[in-house]
């Protein structure tokens, strides 16, 4: 079996790609893992709209190119960080507040 790449510029169909091809290692071992939340299912999604101003969207597709992803996945990406983080301080938040009613 031949491996994709990022660089492979000639691709046969795609129906025909995934029966022939695989992803090199080196791809997948670059690509972020999910979270628990997202792994393992299909989850449904739903477009919103928001403005940024043209500043910080230049700046998010250029990080976007330089780690090879959309920038809505990097988005997606950062947004799913910052939520993790948050219900990490929250847990911790509540353990404090338990600890001390039982003090």
């Amino acid at each position: 079996m031949r491996f994709l790449s990022p660089w492979t510029t000639r691709r046969p169909p795609s129906s025909k790609l995934y029966s022939t091809h695989e992803f090199a290692p080196s791809v997948l071992d670059q690509l972020p893992e999910a979270s628990a939340e997202f792994a393992g299912g299909f989850v449904r999604t739903r477009p919103i709209s928001i403005r940024v101003p043209e500043p910080m969207l230049a700046q998010i597709k250029r990080l976007a190119a330089q780690k090879g992803v959309a920038c809505q996945a990097l988005i997606k990406l950062w947004l799913d960080e910052r939520l993790q983080q948050e219900r990490r301080a929250d847990l911790a938040q509540r353990r404090c507040a338990g600890a001390g009613e039982h003090a």
